[in-house]
């Protein structure tokens, strides 16, 4: 099928892009295809008559996509690899001068609340 070899060929090269430019390791490959598709499957496509895929697919499973927005919300996008703090959610007590929050990086967006 051209369209699914395309569509890898595409994906394949954002994931390469992706790892080269960012200077990420091989071994996190995954989670960069994963972002990867994530971000194409909310870009609007020419073929879908300026529609994203999510919203095409939706619209086709749903009968009346009343509630599916004309435009994706993409506020919460963020860098990929950019710095992210993790709360530490059992603070001893009395620790005031403690850590409160972990340094890390953004590989995904699977959190419910980001």
């Amino acid at each position: 099928n051209s369209f699914s070899k395309r569509a890898r060929a595409l994906i394949t090269s954002k994931i390469r892009y992706l790892l080269i430019n960012l200077d990420l390791l091989l071994f996190i490959w995954p989670k960069t295809m994963e972002i990867a598709i994530y971000i194409l499957n909310r870009m609007l496509n020419k073929q879908l008559n300026w529609e994203t895929p999510y919203r095409t697919v939706w619209k086709s499973l749903l009968q009346q996509p009343l509630w599916l927005p004309e435009k994706p919300d993409l506020s919460y996008l963020r860098k990929y690899r950019s710095h992210v703090y993790t709360w530490i959610s059992n603070l001893l007590k009395g620790d005031k001068l403690g850590l409160r929050a972990l340094i890390g990086f953004l590989v995904g967006y699977r959190a419910l609340n980001i």
